[in-house]
C-alpha cells in the first residue's frame, strides 16, 4: 500500500499553453515509492461531486508516464486541452492501482487563467 498523498498540491494552468507536471511520490522516510507493477489514473473535474470528468488520463493508455524506480508520474495537458477548459478551476486526483489496490497519491486544484504565454 502507498501512503504518499501528503497535503493537496495546487497548480496554475494557462489556457492555450502546454501544462506539464511531474508528481514525485515519496515514502515516509523520504525515499521514492517503488511503482513497479502499478498503473496510474488522473482525473480532473469542476468539483469532487461533479458527475463527469473534464480530464481522465491513464498510464495504460500512455497518457501518463510512470518512472518506476524514481517514484514519479508525469502528466501533460496539451494546448488544445488547456484551451478547452471553461471553468476557473478543476479539482484533481492522481490514483495508483495495482491488483486489488487503488489509492489516492495526490490531490489538489488546477487554477485556470487566460494570461498564458500564448494568450
Amino acid at each position: 500500500m502507498i501512503d504518499a498523498a501528503g497535503p493537496p498540491v495546487d497548480f496554475k494552468v494557462y489556457r492555450g499553453d502546454t501544462f506539464v507536471v511531474v508528481f514525485s511520490l515519496l515514502n515516509a522516510d523520504g525515499t521514492p515509492v517503488d511503482l513497479f507493477g502499478y498503473s496510474a489514473e488522473f482525473t480532473a473535474r469542476p468539483s469532487e461531486t461533479y458527475p463527469t470528468n473534464t480530464f481522465w488520463k491513464t498510464s495504460n493508455a500512455d497518457e501518463l508516464t510512470i518512472d518506476v524506480g524514481a517514484g514519479r508520474v508525469r502528466l501533460e495537458l496539451n494546448t488544445t486541452e488547456t484551451a478547452s477548459v471553461t471553468a476557473d478551476q478543476l479539482v484533481y486526483s492522481l490514483r495508483l492501482l495495482k491488483d486489488d489496490y487503488a489509492g489516492t497519491a495526490k490531490t489538489g486544484v488546477l487554477h485556470f487563467t487566460s494570461a498564458g504565454l500564448n494568450g
